[in-house]
C-alpha cells in the first residue's frame, strides 16, 4: 500500500495540472504468454472543476483515454501490456518489414495480437525511447555525469547517413479518376551511429561492446 501512494503521489508531482482521484479501477494487463489478467489500481483524470467556464457543455468535454493509472506505469505497463510484451512486439515490428508480418511471426510464437496492437506498442515503446533520450541529453547539457567508464578511454564516434522514399497518405482524401487515392513519396534520410572504444594503436577493443543508433 505504501508503495502503491508513493506511485500515486510520483504521478501527482509529473503532472503539469491537477489531478483526481477516481477511485479504484479494473484494468486488462496482457502478459507475454498471452494471459489477460485485470488488475485494480488507482485511477487518476485531470481536475477540470477550477477551470473556467459552464461545468457541462461545450469545451468541457475531453478526449477519451485521458486519464492514468500511475501504478501500472511504475511498472512499465503501457497499452495495457507488460514491458516484456511490449519489448518482444516492438523487436519483431524492426526485424519484419511491416507490422502484419510482425504479428505474423508473433502468432507463430503463440502470442496472438491484432495489427493495430502491434502499431499501438511499437508507436509506444519508440516515443518512451525519444523522451528518455531527450532527459538524457538534457541532463547531460547541465553537465551532469551519469558514469565514469569511460574515463581515459579513447572512444571514436562515426556518423553516417542514406536516402530512402517513404509514402505518404493514400488512406484517405478524395480519390482519382482511376478510383484510387493520391499520396506522396517524400525524401527521407536515414542516419545511423556507432561509438566504439580502441586501444594505443588505433584498433577497436574486442573486449568492448560498441553502440549503435539510428533515427
Amino acid at each position: 500500500e505504501a508503495w502503491v501512494r508513493d506511485a500515486v503521489q510520483a504521478e501527482r508531482w509529473r503532472s503539469e495540472g491537477d489531478l483526481r482521484h477516481r477511485g479504484t479501477r479494473s484494468s486488462p494487463v496482457r502478459f507475454l504468454s498471452g494471459a489477460v489478467i485485470s488488475l485494480d489500481t488507482p485511477y487518476l483524470s485531470e481536475d477540470l472543476s477550477r477551470r473556467p467556464g459552464p461545468t457541462r457543455g461545450v469545451g468541457r468535454r475531453r478526449e477519451s483515454g485521458s486519464g492514468r493509472y500511475p501504478v501500472l506505469e511504475a511498472l512499465g505497463v503501457m497499452n495495457r501490456a507488460t514491458p516484456a510484451l511490449a519489448s518482444e512486439v516492438t523487436c519483431q515490428s524492426v526485424r519484419t518489414a511491416s507490422f502484419e508480418e510482425a504479428r505474423e511471426a508473433l502468432a507463430e510464437r503463440g502470442i496472438c495480437v491484432t495489427r493495430e496492437t502491434v502499431r499501438s506498442l511499437t508507436l509506444k515503446v519508440g516515443d518512451e525511447a525519444l523522451r528518455q533520450r531527450d532527459a538524457r541529453i538534457q541532463a547531460a547539457a547541465c553537465g551532469e555525469v551519469f558514469s565514469n567508464e569511460f574515463a581515459g578511454e579513447r572512444i571514436v564516434i562515426s556518423t553516417d547517413g542514406g536516402r530512402l522514399r517513404v509514402r505518404e497518405g493514400g488512406q484517405c482524401g478524395r480519390r482519382s479518376k482511376a478510383g484510387r487515392r493520391r499520396y506522396h513519396t517524400p525524401w527521407r534520410e536515414p542516419k545511423l551511429v556507432i561509438a566504439y572504444a580502441i586501444d594505443g594503436k588505433g584498433r577497436k577493443k574486442r573486449d568492448a561492446r560498441p553502440l549503435y543508433d539510428g533515427t
